[in-house]
């Protein structure tokens, strides 16, 4: 009979009570024991309670199943390295289920170029049942719908209508009562319902919840499928390489959505600053023109009358408002140009034609213009668009040479050049 090292034993009882006392935890705990502690059971029980989660999505938007694999492994690998950011805590499964939309529409639109160079196109309509062609459609907008609804409607939804949770497991989880879910479950329906009627998909709300709820019900995760991820992700975390444990397609994948994610985050900081900096200045300059007014004397004799105001200070607040009202749209138009870097993605992956990107751009410039009075700034701002289309340029070249853009894409870029 062999006889084990007691300290192989006692490994193995250790790592058996720590999953019996991850089973009990909630999300933000497990999460923080995984970032303090990179506490492999804790990790491994958010793959088992999110998995079917995050494999409904994948599965809803790509139609390869290894596609949807690749992407629920991308997934939990960006979960791995960004843990940390995930806020709030408890929200773990509102969080996982908007990088698998994200990770999926990569993948779908890297799968779609690879068609494209392949010349393979398949309609599948045709030899679908109306049924099919009816979920079909619905599964293709469905997870854009929810990830477009306030976060407190998709966190209540994301946890009753598809990971199955009852009104009192999601109140506990996020903190509020069984009748706030309630309310919120309800909104999140007739929201859903609103958005998929203007584009075209007529459900009722019973039986919208229940193709949700049973096609994240049938996304049952393989067990090898799960002890891959799981490895790959302390893997991953621990600095090696993952590419011998998980294939080079989800690496990429990973990649992809760790960078798009810190763009993202860039923008959203950019144009708060932006935001709060125009404001504050409109503010300022209202203030300023309002208290450089001059202010009544008190006279020390006889009873104080109030004089009427004078036509000046009436100019001077009218002056103050109109400056303001200038200054709105004008942050307004900025902050939604602000969005280029968007439009160049969107652009590449086929999404919109040349036409909408170069229109964003000068757009973009314009604003720039608009806000600054200094030479040396207009020069910089004609400077970044210069570099932009001289890159939008090289790329309609290259694509013109393969003969997938025409010659009046590449001559507007040329002319806006």
């Amino acid at each position: 009979m062999t006889t084990l090292p007691a300290n192989v034993v006692l490994k193995h009882i250790r790592t058996l009570v720590t999953a019996q006392t991850s089973d009990r935890l909630p999300d933000g705990q497990l999460l923080r024991r995984y970032t303090s502690e990179r506490d492999e059971a804790a990790f491994g029980e958010l793959v088992r309670r999110h998995g079917p989660l995050v494999l409904g999505v994948c599965r809803r938007v790509l139609h390869n199943l290894h596609d949807a694999e690749d992407a629920f492994q991308a997934t939990f690998l960006v979960l791995a390295r960004k843990a940390g950011s995930v806020r709030p805590r408890h929200m773990v499964a509102n969080w996982l289920h908007g990088v698998a939309h994200r990770t999926a529409l990569k993948s779908r639109v890297a799968a779609a170029k690879c068609q494209q160079r392949e010349g393979e196109a398949v309609d599948m309509s045709a030899t679908k049942p109306d049924n099919a062609i009816l979920w079909s459609d619905l599964k293709s907008v469905l997870d854009e719908e929810i990830q477009r609804l306030p976060t407190r409607y998709r966190a209540a939804f994301v946890l009753c209508h598809i990971e199955g949770k009852s009104n009192d497991e999601a109140a506990r989880q996020l903190g509020c009562s069984k009748g706030t879910i309630g309310s919120r479950l309800s909104r999140a329906r007739e929201r859903l319902r609103a958005r998929l009627t203007k584009r075209g998909i007529t459900l009722s709300t019973t039986a919208f919840v229940a193709a949700v709820t049973e096609q994240t019900a049938s996304a049952t995760v393989p067990s090898a499928l799960a002890a891959t991820i799981l490895k790959a992700a302390l893997t991953v975390v621990a600095g090696g390489a993952a590419t011998g444990i998980v294939s080079t397609q989800v690496i990429t994948l990973m990649e992809g959505v760790l960078r798009a994610m810190f763009i993202t985050k860039l923008k959203i900081a950019a144009s708060v600053v932006l935001a709060l900096g125009l404001v504050v200045g409109a503010s300022l300059t209202g203030y300023g023109a309002l208290s450089a007014r001059p202010t009544q004397d008190n006279t020390p004799d006889g009873p104080q009358t109030k004089e009427r105001p004078k036509a000046d200070d009436f100019e001077e607040r009218r002056a103050a408002i109109e400056l303001q009202r200038t200054l709105l749209p004008l942050m307004e138009k900025r902050l939604a140009a602000a969005k280029i870097h968007a439009k160049m993605e969107e652009f590449l992956a086929g999404r919109i034609m040349v036409d909408a990107f170069l229109e964003a751009s000068q757009n973009l410039l314009k604003a720039q213009q608009e806000m600054s009075d200094k030479p040396i700034d207009r020069l910089k701002m004609l400077e970044m668009q210069f570099e932009r289309m001289r890159i939008l340029q090289q790329i309609l070249e290259a694509r013109f040479k393969a003969g997938k853009a025409s010659t009046i894409e590449v001559a507007q870029a040329r002319y806006y050049r």
